[in-house]
């Protein structure tokens, strides 16, 4: 009884975890975000056992679909190997190779900024949205006015902040929405 019981759960749980690894790898070669999370644990592996030239090869293909695809968290993965691995370089490269890192990283910080304050802006609006009072004793506007009067919401964020932007563009949709304007939300920039 219980032991076949615990038998079958036992199987079950291991053919769950079989079709989704039969996924993972489906996907892996088809999604960029798998590609570059496989390319990442790569990295572990090959620097654990102190495979450093692989090392580099891996991060060279990171580096092009992070420029790719504009993945912020596949960018900050990236700075991180990079970081990690300058000791590992050639003492002729590693002052380019850090003085990239550090300009870089500025843009990265910036890039890091936009989005987390955009992403947090947009938390904010749906919030208020979600919490609005079943009584209509306060107008949705006046809850949200201040909200898209921040600084950050008057000018687009620059192209390469993709994912700052896509929050961007959807908080802009929501206040046209919810201003009864339609159109507008088709119109954003």
């Amino acid at each position: 009884g219980t032991a076949l019981a615990r038998r079958i759960s036992a199987e079950k749980n291991y053919l769950f975890h079989l079709v989704l690894k039969t996924i993972r790898l489906f996907h892996s070669e088809q999604n960029s975000y798998f590609q570059m999370r496989a390319l990442i644990d790569d990295l572990h592996l090959l620097y654990q056992r102190r495979l450093y030239r692989a090392c580099f090869r891996h991060l060279r293909r990171l580096r092009k679909l992070v420029s790719q695809h504009h993945y912020l968290p596949g960018a900050l993965e990236l700075h991180i190997w990079e970081r990690r691995l300058l000791k590992e370089m050639p003492e002729k490269q590693r002052a380019v190779a850090l003085e990239r890192l550090v300009s870089e990283w500025r843009s990265l910080n910036d890039r890091l900024q936009n989005y987390l304050q955009l992403y947090q802006l947009h938390d904010e609006f749906y919030l208020s949205l979600v919490q609005r009072p079943v009584r209509q004793d306060r107008p949705l506007r006046e809850t949200l006015d201040p909200l898209f009067a921040q600084p950050i919401l008057q000018t687009p964020p620059p192209e390469a902040h993709f994912h700052a932007r896509h929050f961007y563009y959807q908080i802009h949709a929501l206040h046209a929405q919810i201003q009864g304007d339609g159109p507008a939300c088709l119109e954003l920039h």
